[in-house]
Order: C-alpha cells, then structure tokens, then sequence
C-alpha cells in the first residue's frame, strides 16, 4: 500500500503508523503472514507521489481469504482495547491518503543456463 502523508500531518501519522511493526510482527508469530516490509519515497514528484509504502506478504493466495478472521484477535491484543484500536485508525485516516493498493504476485525466474 503507498500512502501519502496530508501537509502537517506527519506527526500524527508516525505515531499512529508506530504500531504498524508490532501488528506485522505479531501476524507472523501468528502465521498470518510471512514477512512485510515499510519503505519511505526518497525523490518521486508527480500526481501519483507517495511517502510511505508497505508491503505485506502471504504464503500463497489462498491465504487471503483467511487473513481478515485470523487477524481480528491478534489486532485485539495489539491494541489492547477496541477503543484504542479505533483511535489509532482514525488518526491514521486523518494523516494520509492513500495512493496506492495493489494486490501482487511474486515471480521466480530461471537463471540463463
């Protein structure tokens, strides 16, 4: 997902996106998912510009059509209470807007022989 941080929002948006690392990580302990990585944009200018992106990676497609349930009681120990999870949506639905979400697939090339 790219996302763009509102002028004068970064601060919001850091603070709600600090539990990012510790939701991704507690899916994989969980099996959720594989791996996930968080990058920041270093130079693009132009309509489509993002700030931060993060990608989330599942162990084949069929896991998708689980994630959403398996997830719901790892958010809910992450956040601690229901209250503090939708505090934090709603401050990073305030501090960004999203650009981008693209569902990918990762492909293996053959070396040349």
């Amino acid at each position: 997902m790219k996302l763009r941080i509102l002028p004068g929002k970064t601060k919001e948006f850091f603070e709600a996106f600090a539990y990012a690392p510790k939701v991704f990580e507690a899916e994989k302990a969980a099996g959720i998912i594989t791996s996930y990585e968080i990058f920041t944009s270093v130079n693009y200018e132009g309509p489509d510009k993002w700030d931060v992106m993060y990608v989330v990676n599942f162990k084949n497609m069929a896991a998708l059509d689980t994630s959403a349930d398996l997830a719901e009681p790892v958010l809910a120990k992450v956040y601690g209470s229901p209250e503090k999870r939708a505090e934090v949506v709603k401050m990073r639905a305030e501090s960004t807007e999203t650009v981008s979400s693209e569902l990918v697939r990762g492909i293996q090339l053959k070396p040349l022989p």
